[in-house]
């Protein structure tokens, strides 16, 4: 089992409700002590992908209750979908995922962007 989690450029285009399913089965409490960094740039990235990744995102948060200790994600429209990218917030997300006394909460702005309506 893992402790830690980073997810750089996340493509969850295969997403379905079975993946979906698995998150709300799964027993919170065995996460405890987890930490998950999601981050994405959005240039050149079909729409599709962003809306599923943020669709796991939002799941997580809400069936999960996973907090913003333990749970980051960072959807940086200004990027491509790229290696080069990642680079600019591997500092960040090494110092989110390893604190060691979970003292390192996600910043407001690494939220994803709002839920689209309808």
């Amino acid at each position: 089992m893992f402790g830690r989690s980073l997810d750089l450029s996340p493509g969850l285009d295969i997403l379905d409700e079975s993946c979906l399913e698995l998150i709300d089965a799964y027993d919170p409490k065995r996460l405890e002590n987890a930490r998950f960094y999601m981050y994405s740039g959005d240039q050149g990235v079909d729409v599709t992908i962003m809306n599923s990744t943020v669709t796991v995102y939002r799941r997580m948060k809400d069936k999960l209750k996973l907090t913003n200790r333990q749970l980051c994600m960072l959807i940086d429209s200004r990027e491509s979908h790229w290696g080069t990218s990642w680079g600019k917030y591997l500092q960040d997300a090494l110092r989110f995922l390893f604190q060691e006394d979970n003292s390192v909460p996600a910043p407001a702005f690494f939220a994803p962007p709002p839920a689209p309506k309808g």
